[in-house]
């Protein structure tokens, strides 16, 4: 006999929930025998039947190899002597047979978290038997169990999971059933209907939570817009007030928002402390012994900002026309009063 290699893998398990209700760990698949006897079969059939043909081995799985994603995958190689065996080579190459399936000898189930998934057990350990080449399956990930004489195990999900009861827990029955609050007499399909309860109910906590959390979220978003907007406004009242108040431009207030966003009490600390200047007219009536020309300098000059005032050097101008109206300014401006007027 020689083999003829398939140009192309193929997934035969992945961790998806099956047809069966349960779910593989690719993880826990024990392959050490299997690759001492990688055989494949085709639909799982062996020593069944009456057509000799399809009782064999036709090939071997060559190259296990555990994907990225979790799947296990291999490559077929058949029996070049095999006529039906080249027939299935034949088929899987055109693309005609696409699917494999495992066959698994259960060794260990896990009904609780972290396995569960979408509330579906997990076969946490099993012994690789055999890889079939299959026609047609419930699923892309379908599995053949069998029992420890490798006679096929067929079961449907009630009763799979009184197989995990009995074969795969150190607790009696009965306490068993006094953990889940079952009566002592509870039949294993009673306990079984019970974890499936319970696996569905923590299935729709989990979901719950995950709402909540999401909740949670969008309130704790809501609250931090609601306080930007809050601060937003506060600063807007301290400064827009300061501007229409004549203690600051228009223009400076810009600046003082920006600051005021970093550090609002430092900002109001220093626009609390400036005084409201006093009206041009005002101040040019205490200003009676200047003349006609520095009346009209000093007019001139109390048009200008605090900081163009400073830039041009006007300060000391305007302290030798009007002392009060350069204290007030000075102190405006600078935030404190003039050295000699302390």
């Amino acid at each position: 006999m020689s083999l003829k290699k398939a140009t192309k893998r193929i997934t035969w398990t992945d961790e998806s929930v099956n047809s069966k209700g349960f779910w593989v760990l690719t993880g826990g698949i024990d392959t050490s025998n299997f690759a001492n006897n990688p055989i494949i079969l085709y639909n799982h059939v062996r020593a069944f039947g009456t057509n000799k043909d399809q009782i064999l081995p036709i090939g071997v799985m060559l190259e296990l190899k555990i994907e990225d994603d979790g799947s296990y995958s291999g490559l077929p190689a058949f029996d070049d002597t095999d006529t039906f065996a080249l027939s299935i080579y034949e088929k899987y190459e055109a693309g005609v047979l696409n699917m494999a399936s495992a066959g698994l000898m259960p060794k260990a189930f896990e009904v609780s978290e972290p396995y569960l998934k979408d509330g579906a057990p997990c076969l946490a350990e099993s012994v690789l038997k055999e890889i079939s080449i299959c026609d047609i399956a419930s699923n892309s990930n379908a599995i053949k169990l069998y029992n420890t004489d490798f006679t096929p195990l067929e079961v449907d999900t009630d009763q799979l999971l009184t197989l995990f009861i009995n074969n795969n827990t150190d607790m009696t029955l009965k306490e068993i059933a006094v953990t889940l609050q079952l009566a002592d007499t509870a039949t294993p399909a009673e306990i079984a209907a019970a974890i499936t309860a319970k696996n569905q109910a923590l299935v729709q906590l989990q979901a719950d939570k995950d709402a909540v959390d999401a909740t949670v979220v969008t309130l704790t978003d809501k609250i931090k817009q609601l306080e930007t907007a809050a601060k937003t406004d506060k600063i807007a009242t301290l400064v827009d007030g300061a501007v229409d108040a004549k203690k600051i431009t228009a223009a400076e207030g810009e600046s003082f928002k920006k600051l005021a966003a970093t550090d609002y009490d430092s900002v109001k600390a220093i626009l609390d402390v400036k005084p409201v200047p006093q009206t041009l007219e005002g101040q040019l009536n205490n200003t009676v012994t200047l003349s006609d020309g520095e009346r009209a300098e000093l007019g001139e000059m109390m048009k200008l900002s605090d900081s163009e005032l400073f830039t041009q050097g006007k300060f000391d101008r305007l302290k030798q026309l009007d002392n009060a109206a350069y204290i007030s300014r000075y102190t405006q401006y600078f935030g404190k009063a003039p050295a000699a007027q302390k």
